[in-house]
């Protein structure tokens, strides 16, 4: 438990000892309901189709604890991060609720609340250290208060809300732990006590860097700390005293190796992603008019945080000396010049705005990665020394002030808050889905490319084709090479029937792709199903069969292929294909199905019977396997295979578990039925199917049904 110093001011009397604790204790409290309170509604919210998708929903690599699993953790750059304690956190979260998005939500919130924590116990110690006359209650409630502000304030709600974004939350808790053992060590005294609180937040620092490269420039902000409000550095000039400050630096440089190799890191994994932007992409007097522009935006949103939106996009026309990027370099110039001149006055006010710039330059665009021009999340770690500013205001103001200016000042921090979380719950509705997501985006930044094709893939998702065909296309009126645009565009239109066009486009998201050296296999699998369809069967083959080279070990790679060759009547080569993808997934419902249904056309009704026994060990009352493995056992010309009763029951368990809405298996049904004899329920069966309002039976699948009919009316038997 921090302890406070027993001074007095003469307006504030320090309280005893276990006031203090309860007033610490009732701090934490508060912090925790606040802040959970702000952020209950992203508990109902989806993943969204920025990175959850692909880095939570798609991807298996990281669903478990294995050996194999972990390896992958710690060496993988996948979407453009090393982030292997994260990783982690996201396999406990699938042990303990699979890919359900409230409980990777949850764990984000609770992350978030301890970061929360931890900054009051920081703000608090550094209240002890820099105020020369501190009071219990003033400091106290300035801690309460920075925290607070830090926890409950609008531009926290991208790093909560966003799932994928759990990489800040984490690596902020380590940071404060961080933190906290550093204040302690800085004023520790013995060296075994100095030595124990430093190798703490050294190991502190090293699990937020893996967590997150985002903290790699904080030995530079410890060095500024220890200037102010530490006083190791700076005014000294005898022989121990250089003893001390050459001590002070080595303490740096043990945080500095760690934060050097994660940075190398960082760079690698944005390389290998082909995040990062090219100087000729992105010149770098646009990436110093953005620096600028980003750190005035992050103040003034921090200040007054409406139209927040969850992507700020670089527009097109952006120039060095736009006017916002001009007037942001002379407000940096201006603060930066009064700070100076305040430095002996007001040392916390320099301090706070150093820090700010030192912990915010890796994300001020001077290595850009990625279309955006400044993001609410990177307020995250960087504006925490304001909140603490704020603090150091509040205890000083409050152990100044008669009871009306406490109570004003109680009014007025109470005002700010309710209206932080109000406006925090209102932001984190914006996660609640992609639609909604990328519709804020569009509706706060207007007609912005990456927003816009986002949103086309939505509406594809959702098979609302023209929506996506009309948001694709404004999409590539912004950015012509949006890859995600041209894969929407072409998914629309080969979904609408224009074939020219969906060719075209996924013809060029394949060659942006290769372009930047990645494999797109999904559009690769797409402009094969577009080649087919325009009878250009050599090339959707060799499409198919690049797929299979790219990923071997895919089963649905040598499913496609294995499908596709079975629709040019290549048979045994297809069979191959779909006992291939078998062998590598024997749980492949779909190949299981396609494969009996080849040997049933082969002629060999055991093999394919055989085949869907086999499918239903691995997964039993599958639907699909249920009823073609009824209808074969009903239907079969071999007296020896045939079995009504099984049928019967196969088909049965099939319309069970489709909750009634397969026609297969219900047509499976009146063949077991006709099989043993009951050729009235036959009749029943196959007229309930005719008339069923929820289906949309095809024209040829409605005459056969007839034909069948008629045949179970005179009492025969279906043969096939």
């Amino acid at each position: 438990m921090t302890e406070l110093a027993p001074q007095n001011n003469g307006n504030d009397a320090t309280p005893p000892r276990w006031s203090a604790r309860s007033a610490i204790r009732l701090s934490i409290l508060v912090i925790c309901v606040l802040a959970l309170f702000s952020f209950a509604p992203v508990l109902q919210n989806d993943f969204v189709n920025w990175d959850d998708e692909q880095n939570l929903v798609r991807n298996d690599a990281y669903q478990g604890l294995s050996f194999e699993h972990l390896r992958w953790m710690f060496t993988t750059a996948f979407a453009g991060h090393y982030q292997p304690l994260t990783w982690l956190s996201f396999a406990l979260d699938y042990q303990l609720w699979g890919v359900n998005p409230a409980g990777f939500h949850f764990t984000n919130v609770v992350l978030h609340v301890v970061t929360a924590v931890g900054l009051f116990f920081v703000t608090l110690r550094i209240l002890q250290l820099g105020l020369e006359r501190p009071a219990g209650r003033a400091m106290i409630l300035g801690a309460l208060l920075a925290a607070l502000l830090f926890a409950v304030h609008p531009l926290r709600v991208e790093s909560v809300a966003w799932a994928t974004e759990r990489r800040d939350v984490l690596s902020g808790a380590w940071l404060m732990l961080t933190m906290m053992f550093y204040l302690r060590a800085a004023v520790a005294e013995g060296k075994a006590a100095r030595r124990a609180m430093l190798a703490l937040s050294l190991l502190c620092y090293i699990l937020s860097l893996l967590s997150k490269a985002a903290g790699i420039t904080l030995p530079f902000a410890l060095l500024i700390l220890d200037v102010y409000p530490l006083r190791r550095l700076g005014g000294r000039t005898g022989a121990g005293d250089r003893v001390a400050n050459r001590r002070v630096f080595l303490e740096k440089g043990l945080f500095l190796v760690p934060a050097a190799v994660i940075a190398m890191i960082a760079l690698w994994a944005q390389a290998e992603a082909g995040a990062l932007r090219s100087f000729g992409e992105h010149s770098i007097g646009l990436r110093i008019g953005q620096a600028f522009y980003g750190t005035v935006f992050y103040l003034w949103k921090t200040v007054w945080p409406t139209a927040l939106a969850p992507l700020y996009e670089q527009r097109p026309d952006a120039t060095p000396l736009d006017v916002w990027n001009v007037a942001s370099a002379a407000l940096v110039v201006v603060l930066s010049a009064l700070f100076w001149i305040l430095r002996k006055r007001r040392p916390a006010l320099v301090t706070a705005w150093s820090v700010y710039i030192v912990v915010l330059l890796p994300v001020l665009g001077l290595a850009q990665a990625g279309p955006q021009v400044v993001a609410d999340r990177y307020t995250y770690l960087s504006c925490m020394p304001w909140a603490v500013i704020v603090g150091v205001g509040i205890a000083l103001l409050w152990s100044r002030s008669a009871r009306h200016g406490r109570l004003a000042i109680a009014f007025i921090g109470l005002a700010i808050l309710v209206i932080c979380v109000a406006l925090t719950r209102d932001q984190t509705r914006i996660w609640k889905d992609s639609r909604t997501l990328w519709a804020t985006v569009i509706e706060r930044g207007g007609s912005m490319g990456v927003a816009h094709a986002n949103l086309a893939a939505v509406f594809n998702e959702r098979q609302e084709y023209r929506q996506a065909c009309e948001h694709s296309r404004k999409a590539l009126g912004t950015l012509p090479g949006n890859r995600t645009a041209h894969v929407a565009l072409g998914r629309c239109s080969l979904e609408l029937g224009d074939f020219t066009s969906a060719e075209k486009h996924y013809g060029i998201a394949l060659e942006i792709a290769v372009a930047v050296e990645k494999t797109d296999t999904a559009t690769m699998a797409g402009l094969a199903v577009v080649k087919t369809r325009l009878w250009k069967f050599d090339e959707a083959e060799q499409l198919y069969r690049n797929l299979v080279t790219a990923e071997p070990g895919s089963p649905s790679a040598r499913y496609n292929l294995a499908g596709f060759l079975a629709s040019r009547g290549r048979i045994l080569e297809a069979m191959e294909g779909f006992e291939e993808a078998l062998r590598l997934d024997p749980a492949y419902t779909e190949a299981r199905f396609r494969l009996g249904v080849l040997l049933v056309t082969l002629g060999n009704p055991a093999a394919a019977i055989a085949t869907l026994e086999e499918g239903l060990k691995h997964v039993p009352g599958n639907a699909l396997l249920s009823a073609k493995l009824a209808r074969i056992l009903a239907t079969c010309r071999d007296d020896h295979l045939r079995d009504g009763s099984r049928a019967v029951k196969l088909a049965g368990e099939a319309i069970e578990n489709s909750d009634g809405t397969d026609p297969a298996a219900r047509e499976a049904l009146a063949a077991a039925l006709a099989e043993t004899g009951d050729f009235a329920g036959a009749v029943r069966t196959v007229e309930e199917l005719l008339s069923d309002q929820r289906l949309a039976l095809p024209e040829a699948t409605t005459l056969r049904l007839q034909g069948q009919l008629e045949r179970y009316r005179q009492g025969e038997p279906l043969r096939e």
